[in-house]
């Protein structure tokens, strides 16, 4: 375990904290806890190949994985181009036990019998993910795994996620962002398992505050940290408005209990009445009522300069 260093924190914004959702800053960082849980997820399997810089492992008492990042990672005003992190979960940016470094999970941990520390980089968006599956050293061998991550994000953005920590009384202790002599910490006393947070740089440019810097966010202005874009039209799901580009708005699918996920029920025709859910659509008819105005005359029919023509003709 590592050692407790100064909190950088003033009374002023501890004093915020306690009475607002859970922000505490620091120098050139923030953190916040996340409305929801996020998980990225690794590989985390020891069988997997390994492959260097692209998805590494190491495993046992006090094992270190040293990785090339695929960017320089900007932390405390420093570019650090390759991490070290350990099976205690602690990533360092320079020799292991020293300088800047990130302690995710305080507490002495093993991964001897089982799990280890896993590191992935992951792109849309571009992520480094480090996971670890370890058991605290007192309870080695029983079986109840920690399961727990931190993501890096190119300009310089973390988010820590805690999927499970069975240890002890579940809660958060000197968990913390460090430059080598002073730390900011996470918010104590809290459950961790369940709970992620954003820790951002107040240079970054994230206006939304997902982790994704701006300009390469497909949601600039909406919270996607996930980046799903189903049509693959550069905007995400979050914010497009026609999520399978199928021409059929999100609104008006999900009106008439159409899927906005799947491009094909464009073609369907609900109410047999010769027309595409899409022709039902841009004529502002009803896709499940062959006779949406009620006046006996079939939507296969309108006016069109005083004649009766087939509107399928039309579109």
């Amino acid at each position: 375990m590592l050692p407790p260093k100064r909190c950088l924190y003033s009374l002023g914004l501890f004093f915020v904290f306690l009475f607002t959702t859970p922000s505490i800053s620091a120098a050139e960082y923030q953190v916040n806890q996340l409305p929801s849980a996020e998980w990225q997820n690794t590989k985390a399997d020891r069988l997997q190949p390994e492959v260097s810089g692209l998805y590494q492992f190491d495993y046992g008492e006090d094992a270190t994985l040293t990785f090339d990042l695929p960017w320089a990672f900007p932390f405390y005003g420093t570019d650090y181009t390759e991490l070290t992190a350990d099976t205690d979960g602690n990533i360092w940016f320079s020799a292991p036990g020293e300088g800047p470094h990130i302690a995710v999970l305080n507490t002495d941990q093993s991964s001897y019998y089982a799990g280890g520390v896993f590191i992935e980089h992951k792109t849309l968006p571009e992520r480094v993910v480090v996971q670890w599956q370890t058991e605290t050293a007192e309870h080695a061998g029983y079986g109840r795994i920690n399961n727990y991550e931190a993501i890096l994000f190119p300009n310089g953005d973390i988010h820590l996620n805690y999927l499970a920590i069975p240890y002890i009384d579940g809660t958060i202790q000197g968990n913390r962002i460090c430059d080598g002599v002073d730390c900011l910490y996470l918010p104590t006393g809290m459950v961790l398992s369940g709970a992620s947070f954003a820790i951002r740089s107040e240079f970054t440019n994230d206006g939304d505050g997902d982790g994704i810097a701006t300009e390469a966010d497909n949601c600039p202005d909406i919270f996607n940290p996930e980046q799903t874009d189903t049509d693959s039209d550069g905007l995400g799901d979050a914010c497009d408005a026609d999520d399978d580009n199928d021409g059929l708005p999100d609104i008006w699918e999900l009106s008439y209990g159409l899927d906005p996920l799947n491009a094909n029920d464009a073609i369907d025709d609900f109410d047999d009445d010769g027309l595409t859910n899409f022709q039902e659509f841009s004529s502002g008819l009803d896709p499940w009522n062959s006779d949406s105005n009620g006046d006996g005359v079939p939507d296969w029919n309108v006016y069109i300069g005083g004649v009766m023509v087939p509107i399928i003709d039309g579109l």
